[in-house]
C-alpha cells in the first residue's frame, strides 16, 4: 500500500510538472504574438468596459467598440461619456468615432514586459492623443486625452486585425 501511494504521488506531481509547463509555453506564445502585432502596427484593441473621469466603470455590450490600428491609419468605434468643455453644434455622433491616416505612433516597453503605445493625432479634431498599455498577454488599457472632453479609459484586449492590411 505504501509503495502504491509513493507511485500515485510521484504520478501527481509528474502530471503538475507537465501541466505547468505546457501552460507557461502557451503564455510565451502569447506574449510573442502580442509583441509581434505590436510591433506590425495591424491590431485591434476591442473596448469591454469605459471609465470616465466622472462616475463608475461602464461595462460595454457591444463587441463592435473597438479602434483598430494599421500602418498607415486607424479607426476608432467607441463611446464617449464625460463632460465635453466644446462641441459641434448639432453633433449626436460620440467624438471618439472616427478615422485619420495624419498621426505618429511610438512604444515603448515597461518594466514588467508589456508595452506602452503612444499615438498622437496630428489632425486639429479630437482627440488629441491615445496611451495604450498592453500587457505581456494582451490585456490592455487605452487612456484618450483631447483638449476639449474630459479624459477617458477603456479596458480591454488586443486581437489581430479582420480586415486585410493595406
Amino acid at each position: 500500500m505504501k509503495r502504491f501511494k509513493f507511485t500515485f504521488l510521484q504520478l501527481a506531481a509528474l502530471f503538475v510538472l507537465i501541466a505547468g509547463s505546457a501552460v507557461a509555453q502557451n503564455r510565451s506564445e502569447k506574449e510573442a504574438e502580442i509583441r509581434k502585432l505590436l510591433d506590425s502596427k495591424n491590431f485591434t484593441f476591442l473596448a469591454e468596459t469605459a471609465t470616465p473621469m466622472t462616475g463608475g466603470n461602464i461595462r460595454l455590450n457591444s463587441s463592435n467598440y473597438q479602434v483598430s490600428f494599421y500602418k498607415d491609419s486607424l479607426e476608432s468605434f467607441l463611446p464617449y461619456f464625460g463632460v465635453a468643455f466644446r462641441s459641434q453644434y448639432g453633433s449626436t455622433q460620440s467624438p471618439l468615432m472616427f478615422s485619420s491616416a495624419d498621426f505618429t505612433y511610438e512604444t515603448k516597453t515597461s518594466k514588467r514586459g508589456g508595452k506602452t503605445v503612444t499615438i498622437k493625432i496630428n489632425s486639429p479634431d479630437d482627440p488629441d492623443m491615445l496611451t495604450l498599455s498592453v500587457s505581456p498577454s494582451g490585456y490592455s488599457t487605452l487612456q484618450v486625452n483631447s483638449v476639449n472632453r474630459q479624459p477617458i479609459s477603456f479596458y480591454g484586449t488586443i486581437t489581430s486585425n479582420q480586415k486585410s492590411a493595406n
